[in-house]
């Protein structure tokens, strides 16, 4: 027992309890984005059972649990997190949403040996990971090899080396100059405290800023972001960890590297130029080829998923992907020229790519009626593989439920499958930089929304006294003057009334009839 205490306070100290973990929906770890990546670097085929067991490894305050539970009805699930108060929160909302297959255990890490749990399809640990100590670590490990299922996935999220060791200097300074605040003093005041010295530190030329621009840039993007995730980022202490050394330790219990939850990155092409490409896909092993991608890309996040692969897996690549099914991810499914991928690497998408996106506007369709489908037969099976799998790492397309289907229907105000958890959301107070994300239990993945287009949403499905226009100008009104919203800010009654203006018509054009045919709306 006391060595079990003696971990939980290691957690404690070095990991704040007094700050609400930043929260939103975490779109990489939907079991549909997991399984493709898997089935596309060859780890899996097929497409994604409706019945799976998933589990969460620091799961906070259950935003993305709760709202899997949600898009997966048949599917069970399980967050465990030391912290009570996000653990009272997730059964909160679990409750409100009456979400019948999602359960949460308040347990420290050091207890995840004592559980007596089943085996999983997916687990996941996002977030946390090098933010504990080393020992607990492992026991997360330990836990995903000895309850992960045969052919279960296992996401893995840590500060990476060599590009996160480039701003450890930034955190410890922060932490350091904070850490005279006293006890009297929370975490939030501290970060807020903190990043304006850093931001005094870098406006009067501070040498470290001036030779580390890696350094400046974190700090510059540091000031817009929501407190609450600077607290944890700052305030804890990390360590930033290669990925050999956690592949090693995982291959110990059968578990093989699969590709990374970021989408795109499991295209060499999209993350690094050309003059690399050779000397990588030539790496004598998958950790030097690794290796050899975070030093060129100076990666300072990783997001690893790792297999227990299953034997006699199929070669081919069209075969793997067959069955899965793919819709648009968007409202508007107009493609530009060109995208920029967030490695800065430009990909021209050309028309392959946007007939491709016109025919999966019609209809969710799998990887085999695209290759076959009559309107893309002037391209060839490469032509259009390329063109999907390039659109989903950008973001256009995402795989979807095995025979999703459109609904025709028009809207009667009311909320779709998995209602409970839209309206839990949309009755959350107004913040004009708020983001809301809307389950669709038709396809298995979120919109998400803006403030306004939330409002008007509200005022259609929850309020009906008034239109959702009026609804959203009385509710936004109350604000009082200026209102900043998300790259604007509005003074007067005269800018709020033209910016609703156009939203509204956004809406009614374009988002409202998405939502119908997807299911969140019916």
């Amino acid at each position: 027992m006391l060595a079990d205490q003696t971990l939980q306070e290691d957690v404690s100290e070095s990991y704040i309890t007094d700050a609400v973990y930043f929260s939103r929906y975490n779109t990489h770890l939907n079991p549909l984005n997991m399984h493709y990546v898997t089935v596309l670097n060859g780890f899996a085929a097929g497409a994604l059972p409706a019945s799976f067991s998933y589990c969460d490894l620091g799961c906070g305050d259950g935003t993305t649990l709760n709202t899997l539970a949600s898009l997966f009805p048949e599917a069970s699930f399980l967050g465990i997190d030391f912290n009570k108060e996000h653990i009272t929160r997730a059964r909160s909302i679990a409750i409100e949403a009456a979400l019948g297959n999602v359960e949460y255990r308040q347990v420290d890490f050091s207890q995840l040996d004592q559980l007596e749990l089943p085996e999983f399809d997916f687990i996941v640990c996002y977030g946390t990971f090098s933010w504990i100590n080393p020992v607990l670590q492992g026991m997360i490990m330990a836990f995903a090899g000895h309850h992960l299922a045969p052919g279960g996935k296992f996401a893995v999220h840590y500060a990476a080396s060599p590009g996160k060791v480039q701003i450890d200097p930034l955190w410890h300074f922060l932490r350091v100059m904070t850490e005279e605040e006293g006890g009297e003093v929370d975490s939030l005041e501290k970060a807020r405290r903190g990043v304006q010295l850093l931001e005094d530190m870098r406006t009067k030329g501070a040498l470290f800023f001036r030779q580390n621009p890696v350094a400046l840039n974190r700090e510059k993007r540091l000031v817009q972001q929501d407190i609450n995730y600077v607290a944890h980022e700052t305030l804890t202490e990390w360590q930033a960890l290669n990925h050999g050394e956690i592949a090693s330790a995982l291959d110990k219990y059968g578990l093989t590297f699969s590709g990374s939850l970021l989408l795109y990155e499991n295209h060499l092409e999209l993350i690094m130029p050309d003059r690399f490409l050779d000397l990588v896909r030539g790496a004598p092993s998958v950790t030097a080829r690794e290796t050899l991608k975070d030093f060129i890309t100076n990666q300072g996040l990783r997001s690893d998923t790792f297999t227990r692969k299953e034997s006699g897996m199929d070669g081919n690549i069209s075969l793997r992907l067959g069955d899965l099914c793919f819709a648009p991810a968007g409202f508007d499914t107009r493609l530009p020229p060109v995208h920029r991928f967030p490695s800065s690497m430009n990909v021209v998408m050309g028309p392959p790519a946007q007939k491709l996106v016109d025919i999966l506007d019609q209809q969710p369709c799998t990887y085999h009626a695209l290759t076959s489908h009559g309107d893309l037969s002037g391209f060839s099976r490469d032509d259009i593989h390329k063109a999907l799998t390039f659109c989903v790492a950008a973001g256009y397309v995402m795989p979807v439920k095995s025979g999703a289907v459109y609904a025709e229907t028009s809207p009667n105000t009311s909320p779709g499958a998995g209602h409970r958890l839209i309206e839990a959301t949309l009755n959350e107070s107004f913040q004009p930089q708020q983001i809301l994300d809307l389950p669709s239990c038709t396809l298995g993945q979120v919109y998400r929304v803006g403030s306004l287009m939330g409002l008007f949403l509200k005022g259609m499905l929850l309020d009906g006294e008034k239109e959702p226009i009026e609804y959203a100008l009385a509710q936004i009104s109350k604000e009082g003057f200026p209102i900043t919203f998300p790259q604007t800010t509005i003074n007067d009654n005269a800018e709020l009334m033209e910016l609703i203006g156009k939203n509204y018509r956004q809406f009614n054009a374009v988002v409202l009839p998405r939502l119908v045919r997807c299911g969140v709306v019916m």
